[in-house]
């Protein structure tokens, strides 16, 4: 959800994006949750739609340019929604906006794996790396509601030397960054 907000966001210079949850009991054999961002945005054309899911893609090479990102975050959602037995769909108009919907099954999948939970070791703490303030602003907030520690840094020279003295358990990097971007923290980081 946070991905398809924060697209909502980078893509709505002006107008509305709305945030819609909902209960359906049709149309599958378990109860679902729908989660639906609309906006009234950029939108996209037919073209861009069929190739919307697709890792490393972007509308075209000027948004890439104007807009970053590295054409990750929707093939990402969309895999966790499967993992989840779940779907996302979107619909799109260029010059109108776009409605992503995402349904999941309220009761988890039969067949779905066991996992064990992940015992933290060390400090404790999750570096978020990340030239954009709002990113930072809205980890904390979701990360917070999970007892976890948050530092966040705004280069990658303060993310790597955060990384260094803190030696966290995890770290969110944007790999878009100016000046040093993100694949070469991460080539610092495995050093």
């Amino acid at each position: 959800m946070l991905n398809l907000l924060s697209n909502a966001a980078k893509f709505t210079q002006n107008g509305v994006i709305t945030l819609s949850i909902a209960r359906s009991e049709v149309e599958h054999p378990t109860p679902l949750i729908r989660f639906q961002v609309a906006d009234t945005g950029i939108g996209m054309s037919a073209d861009q739609l069929e190739q919307v899911f697709e890792a490393f893609t972007q509308a075209d090479a000027s948004t890439t340019r104007k807009y970053g990102g590295t054409g990750l975050g929707l093939a990402i959602s969309r895999r966790f929604c499967q993992l989840m037995g779940g779907s996302i769909e979107v619909a799109s108009r260029p010059g109108q906006g776009s409605r992503f919907t995402v349904s999941l099954p309220i009761a988890p999948p039969a067949a779905s794996p066991v996992m064990s939970e992940v015992q933290p070791s060390g400090s404790g703490v999750i570096l978020v790396i990340d030239d954009d303030p709002t990113v930072h602003d809205l980890l904390q907030r979701l990360l917070a509601r999970e007892n976890l520690q948050i530092r966040s840094a705004l280069s990658a020279a303060e993310g790597l030397k955060l990384a260094s003295d803190l030696e966290p358990i995890a770290i969110l990097l944007d790999v878009m960054m100016p000046k040093t971007d993100g694949w070469s923290v991460l080539a610092a980081l495995k050093k």
